[in-house]
C-alpha cells in the first residue's frame, strides 16, 4: 500500500491494515465514516433489538444465531454471550430439549417443506406466525406466540432471519376459563325448564337452549350467531324487537314507549297474546335482563319464555 506524501508516521500506522494499491487521505476519511456509520448502525440495530420486550433471536443463512436479545436471556435462561454464534439448531434446545428447526428455520426453507410442522400455522407473505404448546418448555408446559420473517441486506438478498417469541401461558388459561365458564353457562341455560335465549350487544344469539328448540322448531345449531332479530320470526312471523332487546335501550324510553312493560330493577316482565304463534295464537310470559361482564360493563341481555294459553 503507498500512502501520499504529507502524513505522518502516526497515520500511516494506522491505516496500514487498510487494503489497496494506492489511497489518499480522502479516500481514508471516506474509508473511516463509512466503517464508522456500518459500526454505528450495527449498535443501533443491536441496542433496539434489546429493547424490544419480546424475546427476539436472529440466525444467520447458515442458522448461525446473530442476535439474542434480553427478553430472551430471560424467557430461556440462556445468557447471549452463551448463544451469539451457535448453530446446528442449538437455539432450540432451551424450548424443546432437542436440537430441532424453529420458527426462523421455517421461513428460510421453501414453503411446501414447511407446511406441517405446526397444527396452526399462519402465513402472511414471507411472515410466519405460529400460537403452540410446547410440553418441554416450562415446569408444566407453556403456550407460545411467535412470528418470523427472514432478514435482507441492502441489495435485497436474504441474510437470515428474525424471531420474536412471547410466552402467552396465562393468557391462554384465562381463555380457556373463559371458554369453560361459558360452556358451563350454556349448559345451565340448556339445563332450564323454561324458552331461554340470550343475545350479545350487537343482537346476535349467543345461547338457545333444549326448550327454546322445543318451542319455537328451530335448533340451536340454527340460531346461533343469528342477528337481525332473526329471533323474533319464531314468535312474529316478522323481524322485530322483542323483550330482549328493550332491556338494552334506555330506561327513560321504554317506560315512555311501553306502559304494559313490568319493572323490578332491570328485569322486565310481559304477559302478551301472540296472534301468529301457534295453531290459534298463543298468551305467553317473558322475562330479560341486561348481562353484565366482570367488570360491570353491558355485554348483551338474556330472555325465557313461557307458554301460558292453557292457564
Amino acid at each position: 500500500m503507498e500512502v501520499k506524501a504529507g502524513m505522518n508516521r502516526n497515520e500511516e500506522s494506522r491505516f496500514a491494515g487498510l487494503e489497496g494499491e494506492s489511497i489518499s487521505r480522502d479516500d481514508l476519511s471516506e474509508t473511516c465514516v463509512d466503517r464508522g456509520l456500518e459500526r454505528g448502525a450495527g449498535r443501533l440495530s443491536a441496542d433496539l433489538i434489546d429493547f424490544i420486550p419480546d424475546a427476539i433471536l436472529a440466525i444467520d443463512i447458515q442458522g448461525k444465531v446473530i442476535a439474542w436479545n434480553r427478553a430472551m436471556e430471560k424467557l430461556t435462561g440462556a445468557k447471549a454471550k452463551d448463544m451469539m454464534g451457535k448453530g446446528d439448531y442449538e437455539y432450540a434446545l432451551p424450548f424443546y430439549g432437542v436440537r430441532r428447526p424453529i420458527l426462523a428455520d421455517l421461513v428460510l426453507m421453501p414453503a411446501d417443506q414447511v407446511d406441517g410442522k405446526y397444527d396452526s400455522l399462519e402465513r402472511d407473505g414471507e411472515v410466519l406466525t405460529v400460537e403452540t404448546f410446547i410440553p418441554a418448555f416450562g415446569p408444566s408446559g407453556s403456550y407460545i406466540w411467535a412470528k418470523a420473517s427472514p432478514l435482507y441486506d441492502s441489495g435485497g438478498e436474504i441474510i437470515g432471519a428474525i424471531e420474536s417469541t412471547r410466552d402467552i401461558t396465562e393468557k391462554k388459561k384465562i381463555e380457556n376459563k373463559v371458554c369453560n365458564m361459558k360452556r358451563l353457562l350454556a349448559e345451565v341455560i340448556d339445563f332450564l325448564p323454561d324458552a331461554t335465549f340470550s343475545i350479545d350487544m350487537d343482537g346476535k344469539v349467543i345461547t338457545w337452549n333444549r326448550a327454546m328448540e322445543k318451542m319455537t322448531g328451530a335448533k340451536a345449531e340454527e340460531m346461533i350467531g343469528k342477528g337481525d332479530y332473526e329471533y323474533a320470526l319464531p314468535f312474529y312471523g316478522v323481524r322485530r324487537p322483542i323483550l330482549a332487546d328493550l332491556v338494552l335501550l334506555p330506561e327513560d324510553e321504554l317506560k315512555w314507549k311501553y306502559d304494559f312493560l313490568k319493572w323490578e330493577g332491570k328485569t322486565l316482565t310481559v304477559e302478551i297474546f301472540i296472534p301468529a304463534f301457534g295453531p290459534s295464537g298463543s298468551y305467553l310470559w317473558a322475562k330479560a335482563s341486561p348481562l353484565y361482564d366482570s367488570a360491570g360493563r353491558l355485554m348483551g341481555a338474556i330472555e325465557s319464555i313461557r307458554d301460558i294459553t292453557e292457564r
